[in-house]
């Protein structure tokens, strides 16, 4: 089993609560009940600017890991979560994909990542790793959102065990 963490910086109790939901709501989401493995990690914080983004997509080359970020915006004790980045270490290359959505059809188990509706395709998340998918299948764009949308915030209002999935490691301490 693999760690996902939360930090925030002089962040609020409330707002890295807000994160620690969003990141347990959010695995749920993408992994169902599979156990996260090694090669992959979820953050959730706040990356401030695009120097951020180049750090954490460092960070995910030195360790050779696929990373799904979880940016929040935070503001006393609100977090608001402003994108979902996903970084690729490929080879010699890493892949940043700013601006994904959560979706989902009804009749499956598990969401999809959409990327910026400029790009193609989709990305699937696997316990060792992010997959894209050049086929996204019907229902996803408008009504996989909508319906993904409305997963998260029953997700978020009733809590998502995901005890057994994954460590979170709380870094706002």
């Amino acid at each position: 089993m693999t760690t996902a963490a939360t930090a925030a910086t002089a962040a609020s109790a409330i707002a890295a609560e807000t994160m620690r939901r969003h990141l347990a709501a959010i695995t749920r989401m993408l992994l169902g009940r599979k156990m996260m493995k090694p090669g992959l990690t979820m953050a959730a914080g706040t990356l401030l600017n695009d120097g951020g983004v180049i750090r954490i997509a460092e960070l995910a080359h030195q360790a050779n890991r696929d990373l799904i970020h979880l940016d929040f915006a935070i503001d006393g004790d609100s977090a608001t979560l402003r994108e979902i980045i996903l970084v690729m270490p490929r080879d010699r290359a890493v892949h940043v994909v700013r601006r994904c959505r959560l979706a989902q059809r009804p009749e499956d188990r598990q969401a999809v990542l959409l990327p910026d509706p400029r790009s193609r395709g989709a990305f699937r998340i696997a316990p060792d790793e992010i997959i894209h998918t050049d086929h996204l299948g019907s229902g996803l764009t408008s009504e996989g959102v909508a319906f993904a949308s409305r997963r998260l915030a029953q997700l978020l209002r009733d809590g998502a065990d995901v005890s057994g999935q994954i460590v979170v490691h709380d870094l706002t301490q």
